[in-house]
């Protein structure tokens, strides 16, 4: 029995060696990550003075400080896990850090287009509560600007943001006092200098009749054409079969089959795209050695397809398990991506617009709160420090990102990050 005992003593702390030199190496890896070279879109190349001054800041930040206080109470209305985006759970993470006295977090109906009286009865409950000084609505759907009617009807004071308004641009604008969404009219030009960037000098991108008739994936593919034209890059529109009409399996099947053709033809420096589902697609990418970068369709975040096809998590949307910050995943992936022989031809946001956006209205809200901005007028300077702080403190990389003002409202925030690589 002794004998027994001692061996299980033995390998206990094998075990926990082994557990302490893993975590060590993965330190070590992180801090080579962090310094690590690779090829800058132009946008990077404007904002390597934003990435340096952060780098210089990283050893001084304290993550176990306590965050900025303020009066009252800030409410969230957050998007349910099952819609795939992040916005419950970077609620919840808010909810953590500031205490569940300090933020409200309620969730937005799971069918916001035929349940606006959940809508209304959440935005009427919190705006009973006198305490509450700011509000964030994210995902901003179909039925918002009448629920926030009837809060603006009981409260005038409170600082109301919107993340990723869907209804029309005048209707928002002139009921939230910020609003933040991605900038997609120059998405499409970004991926493009992000391809060359990366090497490529071909972009081919799949799809079918019915997607080709709304119109963000019209503007992205003349945004994209015409930018590929500007500097060199050849771009072929591809037709795949509809899912709905054939079948998953067979538009799969001829995705596999036709990129294969298409590179032996093109050449590997071609990037792919789709304005489907990315996943099958991706496989074949990785498999042959061309180009993937993430792109609006469903999200240029880390989260989705990347980590599913470089083996390391599902389900799409979600971190994959033993994996709890974007600076661990992107590490991750990166080793993957070595592994698989795809370094440096994989690349996406650093982190999903979600959590980027909420947090960037989260501490924005905070100074508004504490007078330490204009309560009238959004300082887009200090909004996009606040952004370029929070991806570097989130990611560990270098990264900006870029904020304008939509021409005809000027609290109506369009965002870009840059594009990191793998």
């Amino acid at each position: 029995m002794k004998k027994v005992i001692g061996i299980l003593l033995i390998v206990c702390m094998i075990f926990m060696l082994g557990s302490c030199v893993r975590s060590e190496q993965l330190q070590e890896d992180r801090v080579l990550d962090d310094g690590r070279l690779r090829d800058m879109s132009q946008y990077e190349k404007d904002n390597i003075d934003q990435g340096e001054s952060i780098q210089e800041d990283e050893e001084n930040y304290d993550y176990e400080a306590m965050p900025p206080q303020f009066e009252g109470k800030i409410a969230i209305v957050a998007s349910t896990p099952e819609s795939g985006r992040r916005d419950f759970y970077v609620a919840e993470v808010f909810q953590r850090k500031f205490s569940e006295d300090k933020i409200i977090h309620r969730n937005l109906p799971v069918f916001p287009a035929t349940d606006s009286e959940i809508m209304h009865k959440v935005l009427q409950d919190i705006a009973a509560d006198a305490e509450v000084s700011a509000l964030i609505i994210s995902q901003a759907t179909i039925n918002t600007n009448s629920a926030v009617d009837a809060f603006l009807d009981i409260r005038e004071d409170v600082f109301i943001v919107y993340i990723d308004a869907t209804e029309d641009n005048d209707e928002v604008a002139v009921r939230a006092d910020m609003i933040i969404r991605t900038n997609y009219p120059i998405f499409g030009e970004a991926y493009v200098h992000q391809v060359k960037a990366m090497g490529g000098d071909t972009i081919v991108q799949y799809s079918f009749p019915r997607h080709m008739v709304i119109e963000e994936n019209i503007m992205q593919r003349d945004v994209m054409k015409e930018s590929a034209k500007n500097i060199g890059l050849n771009f072929v529109e591809a037709e795949m079969p509809d899912p709905l009409l054939v079948g998953r399996q067979d538009a799969d099947d001829h995705i596999m089959e036709d990129l294969l053709r298409r590179v032996n033809t093109l050449g590997e420096n071609t990037a792919f795209t789709t304005t489907d589902d990315s996943s099958t697609l991706l496989y074949r990418v990785i498999e042959t050695g061309v180009i993937f970068i993430s792109t609006f369709r469903p999200s240029p975040s880390p989260l989705w397809y990347l980590p599913v096809a470089l083996g390391i998590g599902m389900p799409d949307g979600h971190f994959p398990l033993q994996i709890s910050t974007y600076r661990e995943l992107i590490s991750e992936m990166r080793e993957a991506a070595g592994f698989r022989g795809a370094t440096g031809r994989l690349a996406s946001w650093p982190m999903s617009s979600e959590a980027l956006y909420m947090t960037m209205a989260m501490e924005y809200a905070i100074r508004w709160i504490n007078g330490e901005v204009d309560r009238d007028y959004i300082d887009l300077d200090v909004l996009t420090e606040i952004g370029r702080e929070i991806i570097y403190r989130e990611t560990g990389e270098p990264v900006g990102v870029s904020l304008e003002r939509h021409p005809d409202h000027p609290n109506f925030i369009l965002a870009m990050m840059d594009f990191i690589v793998y």
